[in-house]
């Protein structure tokens, strides 16, 4: 072999045991990295049960005693934060900040309401890992104000508010109940949040009618809740009386005197009714004579009070005495001013007399 052909053998020896030793490096780096792969993944599951676990158990606590709820999601929120669950934490620690602030919502709602809400939060958190489906369940408290009073203005009763969970527009159905039926008013619901369902009864609001007992709310899942409608008092339409009778019943006693043989007497009854229109005065008139000589007149006009139906009678009771009964000489007057209520009467009694003679009335005045 020449020097030529061993230094051309010794440089490929050379170059074949390098690359063994690259090929080497290579197929080491290779499981390396495999072997770091799998520790990253196994972490990471590590890391997500752990969470998992974590909501689990807390869920499990509040579904054993939910009013505990402050404590148990504090401890939560340290355990996820020790557990690098940062996300989650932040998440729970929203939940516990949302059920701090409706703190007096309590009073709406029912004893352990927070509680109840915090449980189904948590259900729906641990459900974006886990991928399950919680069921969406309304959950209404007592509605403000409580009743729909429709005496208010409507710009005065602008909304109803009902605080809950799970409430949204799709699952909350409104009905406005009538002598007429149900009709949906589904279209007047705004829903602000989840935490809250608003109903419109302002001006363009629930169109009610003069049936309209109450408020109806299907909610999906769940029993049906409704609220009064307190209809306005009936304006009271004011009776008026546009016609009475007012009718006369009684006694007369007419005397003349006479100075040459015996006084002359008279006695008899008064009779009579007249219609009584209101706006105007209607006349009633009397009149009797005794001996040619004595006369006796009963003069009234009457009105009637339209709002009440009372008859009021103005007038005069009058004697007169002379040589025959139309005698225009005055020997006395009365006058007469009552006010007859409705359905009822009232009695007159007038005396006039004198040595010629006298002039006796004892009547009553009836308003029919």
């Amino acid at each position: 072999m020449t020097a030529r052909t061993l230094r051309r053998t010794r440089r490929t020896r050379r170059t074949r045991g390098t690359f063994r030793a690259l090929l080497a490096a290579l197929a080491a780096l290779t499981l390396t990295a495999s072997l770091t792969g799998c520790g990253v993944k196994q972490e990471i599951a590590t890391t997500r049960d752990t969470g998992l676990d974590t909501l689990n158990t807390a869920i499990q606590q509040l579904e054993q005693q939910s009013s505990a709820w402050r404590d148990i999601l504090e401890k939560t929120k340290t355990d996820l934060i020790a557990a690098g669950q940062s996300t989650l934490a932040n998440e729970v620690s929203n939940i516990a900040a949302r059920a701090l602030s409706d703190a007096g919502i309590e009073a709406r709602c029912y004893t352990d309401f927070l509680g109840d809400r915090t449980l189904t939060m948590m259900r729906r958190l641990r459900a974006k890992i886990t991928g399950e489906t919680v069921p969406v369940t309304p959950v209404f408290c007592n509605p403000t104000p409580n009743v729909v009073d429709l005496s208010l203005a409507p710009e005065r009763r602008p909304a109803v508010e009902i605080a809950g969970y799970n409430l949204s527009t799709s699952v909350v159905k409104a009905y406005a109940v009538s002598a007429a039926g149900r009709v949906d008013v589904s279209a007047h619901l705004s829903n602000p949040s989840e935490f809250l369902v608003t109903l419109n009864t302002g001006t363009n609001g629930v169109p009610f009618d003069a049936t309209t007992s109450k408020i109806e709310f299907d909610l999906a899942g769940a029993p049906m809740r409704s609220l009064t409608v307190v209809q306005p008092p009936p304006i009271k339409v004011p009776i008026t009386y546009q016609e009475r009778t007012l009718r006369i019943e009684g006694l007369y006693d007419l005397n003349d005197k006479e100075v040459v043989g015996s006084d002359e007497n008279k006695h008899g009854k008064i009779s009579g009714s007249t219609r009584v229109t209101a706006g105007s005065s209607v006349p009633y008139h009397w009149e009797d004579c005794v001996g040619d000589e004595v006369q006796a007149y009963l003069d009234l006009n009457a009105s009637l009070n339209r709002l009440n139906g009372d008859i009021t009678v103005s007038g005069t009771a009058r004697y007169y005495e002379g040589d025959s009964c139309g005698a225009t000489t005055s020997r006395g007057s009365r006058q007469i001013n009552v006010t007859i209520p409705r359905g009822q009467q009232i009695n007159q009694q007038v005396t006039m007399q004198d040595s010629n003679g006298h002039v006796i009335l004892n009547f009553d005045l009836f308003n029919e």
